[in-house]
């Protein structure tokens, strides 16, 4: 197998959209598809399936994407030492963090570690929880804030509550449901009949979100936008009162002063779906990093601390 399939193959996955992927690899889309052509002829079996909604990788596409960024992150964590010691810098930070908890806390999380490490350098990636564990338990990152996937944490990842959350239905303030937030639940039927937004559509949590809006009376959703790994373009969108959406409690709760959405209250509340911070725990007793884990417990509010 050709390496370089390899990392293709990780960067569609990623982007969920060969057209993305393309884009981003500088190929042709159409060389794109013939390479990932070869990649499944050679590896004997589908490494992703296509929706509307972009690509799902299948257990071997993932496994391989896997070997693809692997060699991926060895070169930019060769290009990240080389550009800080041209620059001076005594200290480079990376951060990995979900697409929604990113809009909420990152800005503040930057702001106060370069106040208090001036000569600090920070790397910031976004991204599906899934990948961002992965990419930490290779070394690619210092510390991640994201949901978890798994019932334990990999062998050598320290993973602690961060904020505990829950999901909720949210609209713009002008949407039509906003007006009825003091008339009690809304039932199903009205649920249905608004369209709705997506983050992460191909994401582990989508059973979750599912099994709270099946309690909820909301049975099938005509999804006109899905995003992954990218919040603010969903967030504008839902501020314009056309859509509701599935976002968590607290996080939203954070951004209120510059997306002042709507809860709408419903029948059954959502189970719990927290947000934890992660690390390597061979990383225990580096002051960078406890300094990182400690400044971002103190940009929440006590009451949602874990």
């Amino acid at each position: 197998m050709d390496p370089r399939h390899l990392l293709q193959l990780g960067a569609v996955l990623d982007k969920g959209s060969l057209t993305a992927a393309a884009q981003q690899l500088a190929v042709t889309q159409s060389t794109l598809t013939r390479n990932m052509a070869t990649l499944e002829m050679q590896a004997g079996g589908p490494l992703f399936a296509r929706s509307r909604f972009g690509v799902r990788s299948t257990p071997l596409g993932e496994a391989l994407a896997r070997e693809g960024r692997l060699v991926q992150q060895s070169v930019l964590r060769s290009q990240e030492r080389i550009a800080a010691t041209k620059l001076g810098l005594s200290r480079q930070l990376r951060i990995g963090i979900g697409p929604i908890i990113g809009n909420a806390v990152a800005p503040n999380l930057i702001r106060h570690m370069l106040r208090k490490l001036p000569d600090l350098s920070i790397s910031l990636t976004v991204g599906r929880p899934s990948l961002l564990v992965e990419r930490l338990v290779s070394g690619e990152f210092d510390m991640l804030i994201a949901p978890s996937i798994y019932e334990h944490p990999p062998t050598g990842i320290n993973r602690d509550v961060y904020m505990h959350d829950s999901l909720a239905i949210f609209c713009g303030p002008s949407h039509m449901l906003a007006s009825q937030v003091d008339s009690g639940p809304v039932s199903g039927p009205l649920l249905s009949a608004s369209p709705w937004l997506n983050i992460g559509f191909t994401s582990p949590f989508e059973d979750i979100e599912t099994d709270f809006l099946v309690h909820n009376g909301v049975v099938e959703r005509r999804i006109e936008l899905a995003t992954v790994g990218d919040a603010s373009v969903l967030l504008s969108v839902l501020m314009d009162g056309q859509h509701l959406c599935v976002l968590p409690r607290h996080t939203v709760s954070l951004m209120g002063h510059v997306f002042p959405l709507v809860e709408l209250p419903v029948k059954v509340a959502s189970g719990r779906r927290d947000l934890y911070l992660w690390t390597n725990s061979r990383d225990a007793g580096d002051q960078t990093i406890q300094t990182l884990i400690q400044t971002a417990y103190e940009l929440i509010p006590p009451s949602f601390r874990g």
